[in-house]
């Protein structure tokens, strides 16, 4: 009403057709970012699937080499990995140094001191 009286009609048409422009720019800027995110992950795939091979063609090559020369031993492979103590209980540890004499001492101390 106060641009009626003002003398200045907006045609709502017209503030319509400013917003969708609006809107289609918006839509236009994401869609452009969106091209520009999928061609970097299309080239990190690309680079990606090359190293596989590479790295395929590589243990290829090398068991290859191993299995030739002969003077190559397979490494033992048996449940008693030392990696695996960790996750084992004391019991299945098999032997145990004896502890260093201040390790004992100040057990016996933290044990009085409760």
């Amino acid at each position: 009403m106060v641009l009626q009286d003002a003398g200045t009609v907006i045609d709502p048409r017209t503030a319509q057709i400013e917003r969708l422009k609006t809107e289609v720019a918006e839509l236009k800027d994401r869609i452009s970012e969106r091209d520009a995110s999928l061609a970097e992950l299309k080239a990190f795939r690309t680079r990606a699937v090359s190293q596989l091979a590479a790295q395929h063609v590589e243990i290829a090559r090398l068991r290859e080499q191993a299995a030739q020369d002969g003077n190559v031993r397979r490494l033992p492979t048996s449940s008693r990995s030392p990696s695996l103590l960790c996750c084992r209980p004391p019991s299945a540890r098999g032997p145990q140094l004896p502890d260093h004499p201040s390790a004992t001492e100040a057990r016996r101390r933290r044990a009085h001191t409760r």
